[in-house]
C-alpha cells in the first residue's frame, strides 16, 4: 500500500481521501491505508485545517498531516 508506507515514512504533508456512501463488508475489500496500526488514540496520525466538500453523495475531505509526537503509542512492529 503506498499511501500507507508514504505516511509510515512521514513522506505526507498534506492529504485528500475521497468517499462514497458504500460499505464493503467482504474479507477480500482492500482497506484504505494498511501498516498503520496504532495502540492508543493519541498516536494516530491526523488531518488539520480540515476542509470538507460534496460531489453529488460523495465527499472530499483534505488537510495538513499532523504525525504523533515521538513516543507515542504507535505499534513500533507495523
Amino acid at each position: 500500500d503506498l499511501i500507507g508506507q508514504f505516511l509510515q515514512e512521514r513522506q505526507l504533508d498534506y492529504l485528500l481521501v475521497y468517499s462514497a456512501p458504500l460499505l464493503l463488508a467482504d474479507v477480500e475489500a482492500k482497506p484504505a491505508f494498511q501498516g498503520l496500526r496504532t495502540e492508543k488514540i493519541t498516536g494516530a496520525i491526523r488531518l488539520e485545517n480540515v476542509q470538507h466538500e460534496t460531489f453529488g453523495s460523495d465527499w472530499l475531505t483534505r488537510g495538513h498531516v499532523v504525525y504523533p509526537a515521538a513516543g507515542s503509542s504507535r505499534d513500533p512492529h507495523h
